[in-house]
């Protein structure tokens, strides 16, 4: 099965702002865009079977799972292992991930079980991000 990194959005967006703070105060890390690049990783490598046992445990139900042959075509594009290292942004930036796919889980299920936001993002289409 496939195997993935899983990085809550909260802990990218630091990471982002981390990066634009570090090329504030030291633009000589940056000046070299192809030997700067950097990955930003969860640290969390799940198989897809996994995220979903995650996703329902947290929502407090099982959901019913139905299994589809994976179209032969697909096979050759994809890659069934994407896991990311996340070393240099670490060492450079001092970045890591704090938020787990389980608590990103529980914020994202709080965040969308309460009616009153709810309400106000089905009437605007706009609402604050949850808290991290």
């Amino acid at each position: 099965t496939q195997k993935r990194d899983f990085l809550y959005v909260h802990d990218a967006a630091k990471a982002y702002a981390s990066g634009i703070e570090k090329i504030d105060d030291e633009p000589e890390l940056f000046d070299n865009p192809l030997r700067n690049v950097m990955n930003l990783n969860g640290k969390e490598y799940l198989e897809w079977n996994d995220v979903m046992k995650t996703a329902y445990s947290v929502c407090g139900h099982e959901p019913k799972i139905q299994y589809e042959e994976y179209p032969p075509e697909r096979l050759k594009l994809e890659n069934p292992y994407s896991v990311l290292t996340g070393d240099k942004v670490s060492d450079i930036l001092k970045w890591k991930p704090q938020v787990t796919i389980r608590k990103g889980y529980k914020t994202m299920v709080e965040f969308y079980s309460d009616e009153e936001k709810w309400d106000e993002y089905t009437k605007r289409g706009i609402l604050e991000a949850p808290p991290a």
